[in-house]
């Protein structure tokens, strides 16, 4: 953050998007940018039928807050049994450091999760995945159907 005060009224139109296959994200604050005394917070769209592989945040706890859609979500038990619920807006999911989760989008229209990592530090993984794309700040991500 570049302006001084910004780090205490980010905005989403200041920071760069995430574009992967299944969707794109914003991180509002990450543990660059405020430190990890205060958690990671990201808005996730993920487009119709789209979603996130499995995977965990061996040093971070996830909230995940259903902000539009619908999916479903897994969040594996401590035995290691995969835990799925239908999901829908309002919705809050836990998941605890280190357990393996993914999140689907069932619906017919963008899903939008408010996510956020706890402490700060697991939105920098993201930046190793294959299928990364990285907008600036103000650019548009474009999303075209695959025509057969």
């Amino acid at each position: 953050m570049t302006m001084a005060g910004q780090e205490r009224y980010p905005d989403w139109s200041d920071v760069e998007t995430l574009v992967f296959d299944w969707g794109y994200m914003k991180w509002l604050t990450t543990r660059k940018t405020h430190g990890i005394a205060i958690p990671a917070i990201g808005m996730v769209t993920m487009l119709p039928g789209q979603g996130h592989a499995r995977h965990n945040h061996p040093a971070s706890a996830e909230l995940l807050y259903v902000v539009s859609g619908t999916g479903e979500q897994m969040v594996e038990l401590d035995d290691g049994t995969p835990d799925v619920r239908q999901v829908s807006t309002g919705d809050v999911i836990h998941v605890p450091q280190a357990v393996f989760h993914s999140t689907l989008n069932t619906g017919w229209a963008p899903m939008q999760v408010l996510a956020m990592y706890s402490p700060a530090g697991a939105e920098e993984d993201l930046l190793t995945q294959p299928d990364l794309m990285t907008l600036t700040a103000g650019e548009l991500p474009t999303f075209r159907p695959e025509r057969s």
